[in-house]
Order: C-alpha cells, then sequence, then structure tokens
C-alpha cells in the first residue's frame, strides 16, 4: 500500500521499459522525453549525456510538490551541458583547493537534471549502473562537480548517473496550511521524492543507455549518505537498486532516534518562517521570487511519518520494512573532529553487528587513511570529510596538485572496489587486497592507504 501511495504521489509516467537490444550510444537515443544526443570522449569509448530533465521544473505552482513528468521536447536535444544546480548557499571561506568539489554552473529553481556517462559498445549486452547522490560538502552540492565526472569509471564499463536535487528551503519547507489536494506539502522531502523520481526514472530509461534496470547501485556522500540508508529504509525505493555505498556518515546519528522530522513540529516552524517573512499561505508563498527565499533554513534533511519515509532508520529495520541489499560504507581517518572520530568509528562496527539480525546481505566497511595531497595548504593535506572521493571516481586529474605513484595505485585500486561492487554486489576481483565482509560477531574493516588491509575495530573509546 506504502509503495502504491507514493508511486501516485510521484506521478512519474512509467510508460514501457526498454528491452534489451544492440544500444550505440555514438547516435541519438530515444528516451521518454524524445531524442538525445551526448558527447564523446577524445576515444570516442565514452559518451557523456549532460543536464537530462528527469522531472518538470518545479517551479510556479510546482514549487514544493512531488516532482511531476519531464516535459517533452521536439528535435534532437543536444547534451552537451550540465543543467543548472539547485539554488543553495555560496560557499565561503575555503581555499581554491576545494574548486573541484563544488559546482559550477550557475543556479536556479529549475535544477532537476541528471547527468549519464555510458560506455560504447558493440554488442547488446547491458552494463552495471552507479547513480550517485552528492552531499552538502561546503555548504553546496552538485552532482554536475567536476569531482563527480563518471568519464573514467565508465571507461570500465559501468554506465554511471549523476543528479541534482532540491535542496534547503526548497526541498525541505513544510507549512500546515497547505491546499488539501496537495497531500505531499504536508512534509518537506521534495528532495528525497526527487532522488525516487529519478531513480524510477532510470528504471525506465537507462537501456537506452546501454544500462541494466536490474543492476543498480546507489551511491552518497555525506548527507548523500544519509539519502542512501534512507532508501534502504524506505518501502516506496523497493525493487529500484540492488546495492548500496555510503560514504562518511556517523552511523552514533543515524542509529538514534530523533524528534527531526516530526510532521507538527516541522510546520510550526513553517508557521513561525512565514510570519517572519508576513505571508500567511502556501499558495503566497509559491509567488514570491526564489532569490527572496532564505535558503539557509529548512535544512535539517528528511522527515518522517511520510508515505516515502514511513519510519526513521532502526525502526523500519525492526519492522522488516528494509531493502535487504549488499552494502559497502566507511570513514575517512579524519572525517570527523578528533575527539568525535573514534566513537564515530566504533559505531561503525556496532553498526555493522546491529545489521546483522536484520539482513542476509553482506556489508563491507573501510577506514579510509590516505591523505589527499595539498602543497600549497599542507593543514589540508590529510583524509578529511570528503577526501576519498577523487579516488573512488578515479578522478585524481581533476584536481591541480601533484599526486604520487602511490596516490595513483590507491586510486586504481578503489575505483577497482567501486566497479566490482556495482557490476556483482561484492568489491573483490583479481589482483586486488582481498576485503571481507563484516562478521557478525567481530567486524573488520577494510584500511585503504599506501597499505590496503584488513583490521579489527578498535575498542570503542571508554565513556567519562
Amino acid at each position: 500500500m506504502v509503495h502504491q501511495v507514493i508511486v501516485a504521489l510521484l506521478l512519474i509516467a512509467t510508460g514501457t521499459r526498454l528491452a534489451a537490444a544492440e544500444v550505440n550510444v555514438l547516435e541519438p537515443v530515444r528516451i521518454a522525453g524524445g531524442l538525445i544526443a551526448g558527447v564523446p570522449n577524445a576515444t570516442r569509448s565514452v559518451v557523456a549525456f549532460k543536464g537530462i530533465p528527469y522531472a518538470a521544473p518545479p517551479v510556479g505552482v510546482l514549487r514544493w510538490r512531488a516532482p511531476q513528468p519531464p516535459l517533452p521536447w521536439t528535435g534532437v536535444r543536444q547534451a552537451e551541458h550540465y543543467g543548472a544546480s539547485c539554488l543553495q548557499r555560496a560557499p565561503t571561506g575555503k581555499p581554491p583547493y576545494y574548486e573541484a568539489f563544488l559546482a559550477h554552473e550557475p543556479t536556479s529553481e529549475d535544477c532537476l537534471f541528471l547527468n549519464i556517462w555510458a560506455p560504447v559498445k558493440t554488442d547488446a549486452s547491458q552494463s552495471a549502473v552507479l547513480v550517485f547522490i552528492h552531499g552538502g560538502m561546503y555548504q553546496t552540492g552538485s552532482g554536475s562537480a567536476p569531482v563527480f565526472d563518471g568519464a573514467a569509471l565508465a571507461e570500465r564499463g559501468i554506465v554511471v548517473v549523476t543528479l541534482n536535487f532540491r535542496i534547503g528551503v526548497l526541498a525541505g519547507f513544510t507549512h500546515p496550511r497547505q491546499p488539501p489536494d496537495w497531500p505531499e506539502a504536508v512534509a518537506g522531502n521534495f528532495g528525497f521524492l526527487d532522488i525516487l523520481a529519478a531513480l524510477h526514472w532510470v528504471q525506465d530509461n537507462i537501456a537506452a543507455f546501454g544500462g541494466d534496470p536490474a543492476r543498480v547501485t546507489v551511491a552518497g556522500h555525506s548527507t548523500g549518505a544519509h539519502t542512501v540508508h534512507y532508501l534502504t529504509a524506505s518501502p516506496a525505493a523497493r525493487g529500484l537498486f540492488r546495492g548500496a555505498i555510503c560514504i562518511s556518515f556517523p552511523y552514533d546519528f543515524l542509529m538514534k532516534l530523533h524528534s527531526l522530522g516530526n510532521v507538527w513540529q516541522t510546520e510550526q516552524e513553517g508557521l513561525a518562517y512565514g510570519q517572519k517573512m508576513h505571508i500567511a499561505s502556501l499558495a503566497d508563498f509559491r509567488k514570491i521570487p526564489a532569490d527572496d527565499l532564505d535558503l539557509t533554513v529548512f535544512t535539517q534533511g528528511i522527515r518522517h511519518h511520510h508515505p516515502a519515509v514511513p519510519e526513521q532508520y532502526v525502526p523500519a529495520f525492526e519492522k522488516g520494512l528494509q531493502n535487504d541489499v549488499p552494502i559497502l560504507t566507511g570513514l575517512t581517518a579524519n572525517d570527523f573532529s578528533a575527539r568525535e572520530q573514534p566513537a564515530r568509528l566504533a559505531a561503525l562496527g556496532a553498526w555493522a553487528q546491529w545489521r546483522a539480525q536484520f539482513c542476509r546481505t553482506p556489508a563491507y566497511l573501510y577506514l579510509w587513511e590516505q591523505p589527499l595531497p595539498d602543497a600549497q595548504h599542507p593543514a589540508y593535506a590529510t583524509a578529511f570529510h570528503g577526501a576519498d572521493l577523487p579516488y573512488w571516481f578515479h578522478n585524481l586529474d581533476k584536481f591541480s596538485r601533484r599526486f604520487s605513484a602511490a596516490d595513483k595505485l590507491v586510486a586504481d585500486r578503489a575505483a577497482s572496489y567501486w566497479i566490482n561492487f556495482v557490476k556483482t554486489g561484492n568489491p573483490n576481483g583479481a589482483a586486488l587486497p582481498a576485503w571481507p565482509a563484516a562478521d557478525a560477531t567481530r567486524p573488520t574493516m577494510l584500511a585503504i592507504g599506501e597499505t590496503i588491509t584488513p583490521r579489527p575495530f578498535p575498542p570503542p573509546p571508554a565513556t567519562p
């Protein structure tokens, strides 16, 4: 019933899923909206399709509504450029070092676009698919940030998808005076609904790019990892993916129950925001120019007690609502403050033990120790929050810095682990150090640095 409710809520046309057939992505391909043409790389081994609309622009009367079907087009749409990034706060106080992590496109309320990198093939085989959800790192995020370019992974035989989704006030606003015929406005999960819509779009269209809708892995970093965890706990996401990758999210936070997300509470916050803006109704809120909205509010994340998210993470598993899929997850060595890191690393291991009570699929845990070099800013040359992303994506060339042979080897191995996991649900493969699945009684993690080796979790810190 919940699944039916959310499908109706999304109002995404499902159409007929494309059957496996020989696909030539060097030529225009037909998707639900019409014909689309991509841009091949220099060797014509990968074609990039950028700025594909997966939903209608969420503007005007569609602001704070569930995503609607994308508008069709005539002729061939040239997918040469990224679409606009979603409205967000501009980053401040960060050195140029972070440039490759940030959105380079103009921001707009019309931002529901995704990007695809597809390998060129000469047969009808279908490739496994990676769908990546960005985080809110450094007060910004975009599926089009250079570090997320999917060409290097697609070169090795998978289809890569990145996407934008509503964030901040445009994702999380909730108001008690919404029109009764728009029930989805009762809880501000609009960014989560966008991601569900994108995953449905992938199911219906990815075969046109040579992708296999039955072999989709969803991945996310930071707040994006939080979203992936909730996708594994959402009955509305059942069948949309078969594996999950979660990068850098605090498990001690995930495993707790939170008042955050309570519908009544967030409606009262919306009412107070309206009083501050001297606006009483949701209809009037939809008329405000987006630039006049306070983009810093309603960023708390996923709301609970919603058709798409009926329970918090722990109760969802305890009630059997989870999607039991293999997971690859971990932290960087300097993900959090020196005071917080030991407890959060211990929580990762205790999570693995708790999960084993409810899941039959394996969990592969890691601790990322390879620092991202920075000769100009030595204080940032650590395994900080996000430092592993260029390695997983095999995108060291997106950074203007000097990488060692060890860095390049780590990137090659990290990308290989990801590709194996996306293809098979298991990161292990030939010529790679063995990565054991976590043992329910004594979980281990894979330490990834110049040396890659399994390691037991340290004991939890003593409680003061």
